[in-house]
């Protein structure tokens, strides 16, 4: 199958790497509107030993996309729409190509109305592909090469939508990049992606405050960095096969209410913990404590004390209007 990809940002680099390195895709072109940072993804391609001939430089989309079977749109959601118009208005599209983007929270509205339309004459099939894993920039230190035990794509999910002939390619391309294809309708993206959100940004927010307490207890910062990654990494790993109350450890687990107390003293005593983190920090514990309830692990007592320790951090509720 011979794939084009339009944007080279974290998510393009990476998708463009993977592509040049699958042997059932063909990278026919990977191309952006900056010329400096196609030249650094190329230099990266180069020093990974991957063909970086197809990748094009040019303000303007280039023809070379016409030459794909499917064109993979990797750019922020507010331009997939303009983007796609431009290639239209360059004649960049082919009949029968299918165009997929990346954005998670979208269907095929993103395109907007315009290039819809247009794809239609030209039976061009739009469509999908999100890939729920964390992008970093690969071409700097922290990034990883197709193949690599860290390599970000193998094992993640790939929500894909769009026609029929879009999800079936989607589907293919995700499996031959190592992802895992699932299909996540138009109406139950945002749902999907603020998940997304939760088990990434948000969890990284709380890490950098794990990070600041550990500074104020002393820890050199890189070593707070260091064992703070190792930590949240370990401690989600058991979830690709159980559920959290089978997987959760600490203090509330152990029913250490002495512990979970000391805990919110400490942080609070600094004086420079944020108020907010504090709260989420509450709210956390005691949905952690109500899902262990569920289950069995935590008697109606013990979640008990645990809401009555909770109860002097927790937030106040929003107060609504009439």
């Amino acid at each position: 199958m011979r794939v084009a990809v339009a944007g080279l940002g974290r998510a393009g680099a990476t998708i463009a790497a993977g592509v040049a390195a699958s042997p059932v895709l063909r990278l026919e072109a990977a191309w952006c509107r900056t010329n400096a940072r196609a030249l650094d993804v190329r230099r990266w391609f180069e020093e990974e030993r991957l063909d970086s001939r197809p990748i094009v430089l040019g303000e303007a989309p280039p023809l070379r996309l016409r030459a794909a079977d499917v064109v993979l749109l990797c750019v922020p959601d507010r331009s997939v729409s303009q983007v796609a118009e431009d290639a239209l208005a360059f004649g960049a599209i082919s009949a029968g190509q299918v165009w997929l983007h990346l954005s998670g929270s979208s269907g095929t509205d993103a395109f907007g109305p315009e290039a819809l339309a247009r794809f239609r004459d030209l039976e061009v099939e739009p469509g999908a592909l999100h890939p729920m894993c964390a992008l970093p920039e690969p071409t700097g230190n922290e990034g990883s090469t197709p193949g690599s035990p860290s390599w970000p794509l193998a094992g993640a999910l790939m929500a894909v939508a769009g026609t029929r002939r879009a999800i079936e390619t989607a589907w293919s391309v995700a499996q031959s990049l190592g992802g895992e294809p699932i299909e996540v309708p138009a109406a139950r993206r945002p749902l999907y992606h603020a998940a997304a959100a939760l088990a990434s940004n948000d969890v990284l927010a709380l890490c950098a405050v794990a990070i600041d307490a550990l500074i104020l207890a002393g820890l050199p910062e890189d070593a707070a960095r260091r064992g703070v990654a190792h930590l949240a990494t370990t401690a989600a790993r058991p979830l690709h096969g159980r559920s959290l109350p089978e997987v959760a450890t600490g203090p509330v687990i152990r029913r250490d209410w002495a512990t979970v107390a000391g805990h919110f003293n400490a942080l609070e005593s600094t004086g420079e913990i944020a108020p907010e983190a504090l709260g989420i920090h509450a709210l956390l514990t005691a949905a952690l404590g109500r899902r262990l309830h569920g289950d069995g692990r935590l008697a109606l007592p013990e979640a008990s004390e645990l809401a009555a320790i909770l109860a002097n951090h927790l937030p106040a509720p929003p107060r609504h209007g009439r």
